[in-house]
């Protein structure tokens, strides 16, 4: 994991903006800007000794289909510290996994490389997951989208034109003319 670029003033006021709103955090008084803001939805977690990433990150070609709102993904915690740790068991000369807490690294304002991906917190209004930034992404007026909001704002045209080639791939010429008019 390593820091590929420090974000504008701006960006990081639409990131906090879109954590707040994400869980109705805001101030319900329009003359007080101020608000909370839970504090794990700003840090990506992993594990320094195996490089786990434990972050639930918005990535359309991720394995994990399942779409979680927060929290991290199949971390161990220990109820007396509060500690997260890998669940992992693995050695190596940095240590053992289940050894060493969880480390968190910011990505408030920051733009992260993270196994060979750039990673931030997406700045849409109600949104601010930490993301995956790759070639699926839509480019919006507070900056990319993430994959979830990315299949909200866009149709997919891929999937109807799959649907339509499916159902008039054995059908008669007439048939496809007409299909394809529709």
């Amino acid at each position: 994991m390593k820091l590929l670029a420090r974000l504008p003033g701006h960006y990081v006021h639409t990131q906090i903006d879109a954590c707040q709103g994400r869980f109705g955090m805001k101030s319900k008084n329009p003359a007080d800007c101020a608000g909370a803001v839970l504090d794990h939805l700003l840090h990506s977690v992993y594990c320094d000794v195996c490089f786990t990433v434990y972050s639930l990150l918005a990535d359309s070609d991720s394995v994990y289909k399942q779409d979680y709102s927060f929290g991290t993904r199949d971390a161990v915690i220990d109820y007396q510290t509060r500690e997260l740790y890998c669940q992992r068991n693995r050695h190596t000369y940095r240590g053992s996994c289940h050894k060493q807490p969880l480390k968190k690294v910011l990505l408030l304002g920051n733009a992260l490389q993270v196994n060979g991906a750039m990673v931030m917190l997406y700045p849409q209004v109600k949104c601010g997951r930490p993301m995956v930034i790759n070639r699926d992404c839509v480019a919006m007026p507070r900056g990319r989208a993430c994959c979830y909001c990315t299949q909200k704002l866009q149709p997919s045209r891929v999937n109807v034109q799959g649907l339509l080639d499916y159902y008039t791939k054995n059908q008669t010429p007439a048939a496809v003319k007409y299909a394809r008019r529709c």
